[in-house]
C-alpha cells in the first residue's frame, strides 16, 4: 500500500509538472479545485479502483464468460501484439463512448454529475469521477475485450494509457488538431462537453476518438472559440468536499 501511495505521489507530481510547463505556453481559462482533485488522485486508485476491477475479475471468472474468452483467444491472441493493441484502443474508446452516453442518461446522471462540478477545467478535472462510475465504466469497457479473446495482462497495460489519454483530454490546451479534428479528440474540442452553453448539451462525448460523436450525430461544432463556463447548468453542484461528493448520487 505504502509502495502505491508513494507511485501515485511521484506521478501526480510528474504529471502536473508537464502540464505546468504546458499551461506556460498555452494558459487555460482558470484552474480546477486541485486540492479536491488530489484526494481523487489517490481515493480513485486506492479505493474505487480496487472495487471495481474486484468487481470485474469476480464477473471475467463466470463460466459462460470464461469459455466465451477461451474460444475466442485462439483467434485474438495470434495476432502480432501491434494489431492487438490498436484492436483493445479502439473497442475501449468506443465502449466508453457509449458508457459515457449512458452516464448522461437520468438514471446515472447523478453519479456523472460528479464529474461534471467542476467549475474550472484542467487536467485534474478527470481525476474527479464517483466510484460508481469506475464501476459502470470499468465493465463495459474490459468485459467487451476479455469475451473477444485479448490477455489480462495486456488489459492492465492497457489501463494506464486509457487514463493518460483522459488526463490529456480534459487539460483544456488550445489544440485542435487541424483537419483530425473530426478523427481525434483534442483538449479543445472536449472541453465542450464540459460547457454550460446550451448548444454544448450532451456532445462531445469521445475520449481518444471524436469520430464517434460524428458517427452518432451528438458532434459539436461550437459557434465560438471558448465555453461561457463550466460547471452543472442547474447549478446544483455538491459542496467541494470529497465526502460531499461520494454521497452526492444517494441524496
Amino acid at each position: 500500500m505504502l509502495r502505491q501511495v508513494a507511485f501515485l505521489a511521484v506521478w501526480l507530481v510528474a504529471v502536473a509538472a508537464t502540464f505546468a510547463l504546458l499551461y506556460r505556453r498555452w494558459p487555460p481559462r482558470g484552474s480546477a479545485d486541485l486540492r479536491l482533485n488530489t484526494a481523487y488522485w489517490f481515493f480513485n486508485p486506492l479505493v474505487s479502483d480496487v472495487f471495481s476491477t474486484k468487481a470485474w475479475f469476480l464477473l471475467a471468472a463466470a463460466v459462460p464468460m470464461a469459455i466465451c474468452h477461451q474460444a475466442a483467444a485462439k483467434l485474438a491472441q495470434q495476432q502480432p501484439h501491434w494489431i492487438q493493441w490498436l484492436e483493445m484502443v479502439v473497442v475501449a474508446d468506443f465502449m466508453a463512448y457509449w458508457m459515457h452516453r449512458l452516464l448522461h442518461t437520468p438514471r446515472f446522471w447523478r453519479i456523472h454529475a460528479i464529474h461534471h462540478s467542476t467549475e474550472a477545467l484542467d487536467w485534474s478535472a478527470s481525476l474527479r469521477h464517483h466510484p460508481l462510475e469506475a464501476i459502470v465504466v470499468r465493465l463495459g469497457q474490459f468485459t467487451p475485450l476479455y469475451l473477444l479473446g485479448f490477455d489480462l495482462q495486456m488489459l492492465t497495460i492497457l489501463y494506464p494509457w486509457l487514463v493518460a489519454a483522459d488526463l490529456f483530454t480534459h487539460s483544456n490546451l488550445s489544440w485542435t488538431y487541424g483537419p483530425l479534428h473530426t478523427v481525434v479528440a483534442s483538449p479543445a474540442w472536449h472541453r465542450w462537453h464540459h460547457a454550460t452553453d446550451r448548444e454544448a448539451v450532451d456532445k462531445n462525448f469521445g475520449v481518444i476518438f471524436s469520430v464517434w460523436d460524428l458517427w452518432f450525430g451528438t458532434f459539436l461544432r461550437p459557434s465560438s472559440p471558448h465555453p461561457q463556463g463550466f460547471g452543472l447548468a442547474s447549478g446544483d453542484s455538491p459542496p467541494l468536499a470529497l465526502g460531499n461528493h461520494l454521497l452526492y448520487p444517494f441524496q
